[in-house]
């Protein structure tokens, strides 16, 4: 069998055809974002003064030492941290190059961590003091891109301005391929 179709009917269908696939793709990956607190427990949670304090406290009764750390959170058959892959790489070299140790925490290792942690893939960094300076996702968007990245001030601000942190910034109002924690 044999197709004789015009030069102008072939684009219309090759042109049908790209939006249509274009279109599938872009329902689909609006589909697969999340919030990345959606039940907004830490929302919550944060609202105690003592939140901060209590985390880094948490961490270290676990033996995690959160001195001049940057925190990985991680859960097991997460889809979103493969796509993340390649940025939380690049977070770990730039923590290392600020001096930061790079440690990874498996929430289900840790199940007290569900209310400080609703999502993975997540990350915290504090100081050398124990402080927490930054707790939230790595990035927003659909593939966790370094040009969405929310982490990486936190990290470059050491070297800035010394170890001065004002308070916590934590990070609940997000979008992006996260799995609930």
């Amino acid at each position: 069998m044999k197709f004789n179709l015009k030069p102008k009917k072939t684009a219309v269908v090759v042109v049908i055809w790209a939006t249509s696939l274009l279109l599938g793709i872009f329902y689909s990956a609006q589909a697969k974002l999340s919030f990345f607190d959606p039940n907004s427990e830490l929302a919550m949670n944060m609202q105690d003064i003592a939140f901060d304090s209590r985390l880094s406290q948490l961490l270290q009764e676990n033996g995690v030492q959160v001195q001049n750390a940057v925190v990985h959170f991680t859960a097991e058959h997460c889809f979103c941290q493969r796509i993340a892959k390649r940025h939380i790489r690049s977070v770990k070299h730039l923590a290392q190059s600020q001096h930061y140790q790079n440690i990874e925490v498996s929430i289900s290792r840790f199940t007290q961590l569900e209310s400080y942690i609703p999502s993975v893939p997540a990350i915290a960094v504090f100081n050398a003091d124990a402080k927490l300076h930054y707790l939230g996702p790595y990035s927003t968007g659909l593939f966790c891109a370094p040009q969405k990245g929310l982490v990486e001030r936190f990290i470059q601000q050491k070297s800035q301005a010394g170890n001065m942190v004002l308070g916590a910034n934590i990070i609940h109002e997000a979008s992006g391929c996260y799995c609930e924690v």
